[in-house]
């Protein structure tokens, strides 16, 4: 009887409760699913780990899959609306110190590129020492170059310093190395006369550079000394040299061939010494303190390291105590905005020497890093 009830498809199933516990074993309830499937593997984490697509009811009566709801969940973007508490405290901490920053540049930066500015105009503060040891034809001819102050272009401040007052070429070059002038152009004795000499005698020794000495100290400032000192002294010694180069050479010439006659001994004496006539005379460049060694080469490796360390150990001191002076006033939220400052307008002052910068920049001297020359 219960088989022909089991094969007539027309008949009820019974619920379970009105069933035997016979029938219950030998077939489950409808609602139940039999091997190869698991209770475990329809749960919501075995459904999205085995990438199951059986849909679940969202409150909207939309259906969506388990992997499309944790698809979505991670494509959240910086600008995603759900995201805008968190994008706002994030602006909040980061946009406001960089408009701090862009201000304090702002506001620092023209005191740094000031300092640059004037140089240019201000060349003629720049110390610079003629010395005519000739007294003749050479010494005088070039310091009408150098004494010309209505020249166009950057010029020196050229003093035509006494012989006697400027001593012997070690004390000149003392007083370069102390700082009294920048540089010093030293006509030597006798080079008139040794110019003629060597022409007439034909000497093949003459030695062209021996009529101009010029002493100078890269390691007082390399970037005023670079840029403004030897460009400008060099421009002036060419263009001086090259003009009593070719007046001397024609009046030589002159000498030599009046009229149509052409003195054979002394073309050959020439011959003999062309230097004597191109380029007559020249100058030796002699620099008392390169700019190579610690600390501009003013001193030896073991000085220049104890140096060093004293200077940088009495600066981190300085920079130290500016912090904790400061640091009560501004707190520490505010220090870093304290030390762009602090730094701009401490090397501004250095990065050239104060003659070739405004008055204001005097300020420097009660700073702790401060330009001075020896």
């Amino acid at each position: 009887m219960p088989d022909a009830l089991a094969e007539n498809s027309s008949l009820p199933v019974l619920p379970s409760t009105f069933r035997s516990s016979a029938d219950n074993l030998a077939e489950p309830p409808p609602h139940r699913f039999t091997a190869p499937f698991t209770v475990d593997e329809f749960t919501p984490a075995a459904n999205v780990g085995a990438g199951s697509l059986i849909p679940d009811i969202v409150d909207d009566g939309a259906k969506k899959s388990k992997l499309e709801t944790v698809q979505d969940d991670c494509l959240y973007g910086f600008f995603s609306r759900q995201l805008a508490p968190e994008r706002r405290e994030y602006l909040e901490i980061v946009i406001r110190p960089v408009i701090l920053v862009l201000l304090v540049m702002w506001v620092c930066l023209p005191a740094y590129w000031g300092a640059l500015s004037t140089a240019p105009t201000l060349t003629t503060s720049l110390t610079a020492w003629y010395i005519n040891r000739d007294a003749a034809r050479i010494g005088n001819t070039l310091w009408d170059s150098f004494g010309n102050t209505s020249a166009p272009g950057q010029q020196l401040g050229w003093i035509n310093v006494d012989p006697d007052m400027a001593g012997s070429n070690e004390q000149v070059m003392n007083a370069i190395i102390q700082g009294q002038a920048w540089i010093a152009v030293v006509v030597e004795a006798n080079a008139t006369i040794n110019l003629s000499h060597a022409r007439a005698n034909g000497d093949s020794n003459y030695d062209p550079t021996s009529a101009i000495t010029v002493y100078y100290a890269q390691a007082r400032q390399e970037t005023a000394v670079g840029n403004y000192v030897l460009p400008i002294t060099t421009q002036l010694l060419t263009s001086s040299v090259t003009a009593y180069t070719t007046g001397s050479a024609q009046r030589y010439f002159a000498q030599i061939t009046p009229g149509t006659t052409v003195n054979q001994t002394a073309v050959q004496l020439l011959s003999q010494a062309p230097q004597t006539i191109n380029p007559a005379i020249a100058w030796a460049m002699v620099n008392l303190r390169p700019y190579t060694l610690p600390l501009g080469g003013k001193f030896s490796y073991g000085g220049g390291f104890m140096l060093t360390f004293v200077f940088v150990y009495l600066g981190m001191c300085a920079l130290g105590l500016a912090i904790e002076a400061m640091i009560t006033l501004l707190t520490p939220k505010f220090v870093p905005f304290f030390l762009f400052i602090l730094i701009i307008f401490n090397i501004s002052p250095t990065a050239l020497p104060p003659e070739l910068m405004n008055g204001f920049y005097v300020y420097g001297t009660g700073f702790p890093v401060w330009y001075d020359p020896f």
